[in-house]
């Protein structure tokens, strides 16, 4: 009959009597960083369970050790669980890892340090919080840029105000103005040299050469031309964050990605404060996540709460007649719920059909919102004026 004992500094053997200690680490900090390794279910008990494999009875006095050691079960007559009849430090000092009790409570305090630490960097290191961080720069970049742009047309369009009308895109706008900067340069050749069609290409020629624009000085012209560069680079910085995002959505959260796409997913994430808390939301909540304001209102004033939250920016709800949306968001929700739960906790990919079945159910529901519209609320007709009202029976106090 074999005994073995977890101490935050390894694995005790006890054998007829007889202790043996298999070590975390022959440090404190070692022991404490593999420590933290075997909680997790990621340090290797093949030497411990190597040397006892033989054994017809194993007991274990940690729940921990004892489910890790379940995975080698079918190798042993017989495993189970009991209780603990010795301290960590006596265990310690029985095994000659430390003199006496002293020195064996200042071991295990060391190796909790160190246990506490390598916890502490893995949860600051978590993708969750990357995600956070990430979805919430690409959201004040794009902000940044829609303001940095609105300023650019205005101020470039003291002297070239034709280009806003025949160009809309703020990248090829702010690319423009940074590389060409001057009216002159707005030549056929050189737009077709920054991939323009030829037909466009003259059509900004033309605008150029009978441009109502004012003169401005060198100068003028030039900080126009650096506020549009910086446009242009922070354009590049978001469309790498977005990159970035969809990477890694991609690796933290295949299935919620697959159903809503990488940027709504790191949203959904973002506001319920990380992947595990939004699988232990129902679906109710994530239907109305972002909605928090207009539900409070709602119950405090009695009015209709709200029938969605930020996925509304999906295009199955945005994009649904009105009087399909709650139920639109609801299934999407409740197929949200599913893909958060297998995403957090593990199993197999899901994503794609789950997305499946929204979009069957949301084309069946589409294909009823006509029906729906006809439908009409029965409503009491006002009396007509002059027509007596009905007066209301007053009840005679006893």
């Amino acid at each position: 009959m074999i005994k073995l004992h977890l101490t935050p500094y390894g694995v005790v053997k006890e054998d007829d009597g007889n202790l043996e200690i298999y070590k975390f680490g022959d440090t404190p900090d070692k022991a404490g960083v593999n420590l933290y390794r075997l909680y997790k279910g990621r340090l290797s008990l093949e030497n411990i369970v190597e040397d006892i494999k033989d054994s017809k009875q194993v007991f274990v006095t940690s729940r921990v050790l004892y489910k890790l050691l379940g995975r080698y079960s079918d190798l042993f007559d017989k495993i189970e669980y009991v209780d603990r009849e010795k301290t960590s430090s006596e265990l310690l000092v029985k095994t000659g890892v430390a003199k006496d009790a002293k020195e064996a409570l200042k071991l295990i305090k060391d190796v909790m340090k160190a246990y506490s630490e390598e916890k502490l960097k893995e949860e600051l290191a978590n993708k969750d919080l990357l995600i956070i961080h990430a979805i919430n720069s690409y959201d004040e970049y794009t902000e940044t840029i829609n303001l940095f742009y609105e300023r650019l047309r205005e101020w470039y369009g003291i002297y070239f105000p034709e280009l806003a009308e025949l160009v809309t895109k703020i990248e090829s706008y702010a690319n423009l103005v940074a590389t060409l900067t001057w009216r002159e340069e707005f030549t056929k050749e050189n737009l077709l040299k920054l991939g323009y069609a030829e037909k466009k290409a003259a059509a900004i020629e033309e605008a150029a050469k009978a441009s109502r624009g004012g003169m401005l000085e060198m100068n003028d012209i030039e900080m126009i031309r650096i506020h549009a560069k910086m446009l242009k680079d922070m354009v590049k910085t978001r469309d790498a964050i977005e990159n970035y995002l969809e990477e890694l959505l991609e690796e933290v959260a295949p299935n919620i990605t697959a159903i809503v796409g990488p940027k709504l997913a790191a949203r959904l994430i973002a506001k319920a404060g990380g992947i595990k808390k939004l699988a232990m939301f129902p679906a109710s909540t994530i239907q109305l996540l972002g909605a928090e304001r207009a539900l409070f209102l709602a119950l405090r004033k009695g009015r209709k709460p709200p029938k969605h939250g930020i996925i509304f920016q999906h295009p199955f709800v945005s994009q649904s007649p009105k009087v399909i949306r709650g139920r639109v968001a609801r299934i999407l929700a409740g197929k949200l719920t599913i893909a958060a739960r297998v995403d957090a906790f593990g199993g197999e990919y899901v994503g794609e059909k789950l997305y499946e079945e929204v979009k069957e159910k949301v084309e069946v529901l589409r294909q009823q919102a006509p029906k729906l519209k006809e439908k009409k609320i029965r409503v009491k007709p006002k009396p007509k004026k002059g027509a007596p009202r009905k007066r209301k029976k007053r009840r005679r106090r006893r």
